[in-house]
């Protein structure tokens, strides 16, 4: 809320918000009322959040429905594949998983920790950050990402078209141990961007006092500031 009004009241022009991970649609929500004249368009891969997604984009005080719901991911490539969806991630079909993850959720039901012994499984959508834009022929003002470390499948292939449309970016840090999954790590994904004149302010948005901070290259560089871990980033063009 802190970044939204942030960005509000300095003048940025927000015309197109695109909500990478959009879950439930809190954000999307919270967006339309801020942005009034924004279009919003809510990005999320898991059908069941989807569901609540697209009843909760329906609820107005003005008739007014800026948010286009879509279910589909934010990937590295354009392609369409059964995945097992699995909690918030979303896993390649292979014969591994299938048996490794079915046992987990059959455990997790014993426990009454899941809804269901069966998993779930959908075939999905994906499409690279430029290709979803430039499909529906518009040009990112605000991009929130919030997807659980898949931020290192979405934002080094799209660095071109972001340093061309030069999007704020509103991004979910994660801690490394999350990343150690895609072999990166916060400073890897950023840094690009903070070279070719992004600036970063970060903060532990989690605590109820959170300061937000410029972090600088010099900073990465001689390691005064750890952002390995979970946080909010606020990068501005």
């Amino acid at each position: 809320l802190d970044a939204l009004v942030f960005i509000k009241e300095k003048g940025f022009k927000i015309n197109n918000i695109v909500d990478i991970g959009s879950l439930y649609g809190y954000f999307s929500k919270v967006c339309e009322s801020i942005f009034s004249d924004a279009k919003i368009y809510a990005v999320e891969p898991n059908y069941e959040s989807f569901k609540i997604l697209l009843e909760n984009s329906n609820y107005n005080k003005n008739n007014v429905n800026n948010i286009e719901c879509l279910f589909l991911a934010i990937s590295d490539q354009d392609q369409s594949n059964y995945k097992i969806f699995y909690g918030f991630d979303f896993l390649n079909l292979t014969l591994k998983n299938l048996i490794s993850f079915s046992l987990k959720n059959v455990a997790k039901f014993i426990l009454r920790r899941s809804n269901s012994p069966l998993l779930k499984i959908w075939k999905l959508k994906e499409e690279s950050l430029s290709s979803f834009c430039k499909n529906r022929n518009f040009s990112p003002d605000l991009i929130k990402i919030d997807v659980e470390g898949r931020q290192a499948q979405i934002i080094p292939p799209a660095y071109k078209f972001i340093l061309e449309t030069k999007p704020i970016i509103l991004l979910e840090f994660d801690s490394l141990e999350k990343l150690k999954v895609f072999n990166t790590s916060n400073e890897s994904i950023i840094k690009p961007l903070l070279e070719n004149g992004y600036k970063l302010f970060w903060g532990e948005h989690r605590k109820e006092r959170c300061e937000f901070n410029e972090v600088t290259l010099n900073d990465l560089n001689q390691k005064t500031i750890n952002i390995e871990r979970d946080g909010l980033g606020v990068l501005l063009p």
